[in-house]
């Protein structure tokens, strides 16, 4: 399997907010639901396969920007 490791750096967060990470993978996508503190955090999703495409809040409930390879 693999391990993705998502690091987030969080702004002007007021206190812990819930934070969705969704993972695709050929045609499947993995939801993790997280809890981001106001310090930001690191992340480490484990994947059967290699992810295609890593997404937070998709429902774009909380603005993100994603740097990174």
């Amino acid at each position: 399997g693999f391990a993705t490791t998502v690091r987030v750096r969080a702004e002007h967060v007021p206190g812990p907010l819930p934070l969705e990470i969704s993972v695709r993978q050929g045609g499947e996508t993995t939801r993790t639901q997280v809890t981001l503190m106001p310090e930001g955090g690191t992340f480490v999703l484990d994947t059967p396969r290699r992810p295609g495409r890593v997404q937070l809040n998709a429902d774009q409930r909380l603005l993100a920007v994603v740097r990174g390879p």
